[in-house]
């Protein structure tokens, strides 16, 4: 397995009080699935999908990532994991206005210590990857929507992840770009890539393979899809 959660809880101190947003969630998730965590507003999804990442540390629990214990784990030790173990993608790209495509996807190799022929041949492996071998160069001012968030789907695997993370990574593109990069998802997922989608969007949650759903800070369904 690559995820696993053991009664995770999460506990925000609000003007003295106590805020629980996440009540003992417990969840696997094993190498090359393709789960969709989803919610309404105030579910905790936000919450959980920071811990998974290793952007957060749950109060309370275990959280084993590659059968590193990381919840425990310090934050200086717990970046280097997310580094390397975990490639992000968010609904508004976070890409670098002055930075062509190329560097923008090589940064997090940069920050894992790579040396510059490496970082560039790897981002040109990457945005070649997802279709964009001829963008190299243009600034995500010069890329529409749907170019800038596959220039951040190659940022996130250049430092070959065993988890793509995603957070609501349609919600800023129209439907046929969504779905073009809910395929490229699928094609990923296929070469045994581990996704995990954050989502409120159900058309987006249909094409997991599994759907995790959150209510009230607790796990109310865990269902594989149906695959016909």
């Amino acid at each position: 397995m690559v995820i696993r959660l053991e009664e995770i809880r999460k506990i925000y101190r609000l003007n003295q009080t106590d805020v629980p947003i996440l009540k003992g969630i417990d969840l696997t998730i094993d190498k090359g699935e393709y789960v969709a965590i989803m919610g309404p507003s105030g579910s905790g999804k936000s919450t959980l999908m920071n811990i998974i990442g290793c952007l957060d540390q749950p109060t309370s629990g275990s959280y084993w990532l590659n059968n590193y214990n990381v919840a425990t784990m310090e934050r200086k030790f717990l970046a280097q994991v997310r580094n390397r173990q975990i490639g992000f993608i968010f609904q508004q790209f976070n890409l670098l206005p002055r930075a062509d495509a190329l560097e923008n996807v090589a940064l997090p190799a940069l920050y894992a210590g790579l040396g510059s022929k490496e970082r560039k041949q790897r981002a040109t492996a990457m945005l070649e990857r997802v279709g964009l071998g001829d963008r190299l160069h243009n600034l995500p001012s010069q890329l529409s929507g749907g170019q800038q968030q596959r220039v951040a789907i190659a940022r996130a695997l250049i430092n070959q992840p065993s988890i793509l993370l995603a957070d609501e990574p349609t919600g800023a593109l129209d439907t046929r770009t969504g779905q073009e990069v809910l395929n490229l998802f699928e094609e990923l997922n296929q070469e045994g890539l581990t996704l995990v989608v954050i989502t409120h969007d159900q058309e987006v949650g249909d094409r997991a393979h599994r759907i995790v759903r959150l209510r009230d800070g607790m796990l109310e369904t865990d269902l594989q899809a149906v695959l016909v």
